[in-house]
C-alpha cells in the first residue's frame, strides 16, 4: 500500500523565494500578482482571527458550563430545588425575564 504525503500529513518544505499555489505547485514569489497576495493575507488573517475566537468560545463554553452546574448544585442544597439532571436541559432566566440561558444536554 503507498501512502501520498498528505496522507501521512507530511508538509514538504517550500524552498526560499517560492510559494506552493492551490495545486500544489511552486511558484515564484515574485511572479505572483499583488491583488494575489493581498487575498491570501486577508484570509490568512481572517483565520488566524478565527481559529483564536474558536479557542476563546470553547473556553467560555466550559466556564459557562461549569457556572451552570455549580448554580444548579447550589439551589438544590440551599433551597431544595431541582433544575434539572446532571446531562438534562436547563434554561436559567433574568430575574426581569429579559435574557435566559439554557443549557442543552445531550
Amino acid at each position: 500500500m503507498r501512502l501520498t504525503m498528505n496522507e501521512l500529513n507530511i508538509t514538504p518544505s517550500i524552498p526560499a523565494g517560492y510559494r506552493r499555489n492551490a495545486q500544489g505547485h511552486l511558484v515564484p514569489a515574485d511572479t505572483i500578482k499583488p491583488v494575489d497576495k493581498l487575498s491570501d493575507e486577508l484570509v490568512n488573517a481572517l483565520f488566524d482571527e478565527a481559529r483564536q475566537l474558536r479557542c476563546q468560545m470553547a473556553a467560555f463554553k466550559q466556564r459557562a458550563m461549569q457556572q451552570i452546574s455549580d448554580f444548579i448544585d447550589l439551589s438544590a442544597a440551599e433551597y431544595g430545588v431541582n433544575y434539572g439532571a446532571t446531562k438534562g436541559n436547563v434554561t436559567l432566566t433574568s430575574f426581569d425575564g429579559e435574557r435566559s440561558v439554557r443549557r442543552a444536554g445531550g
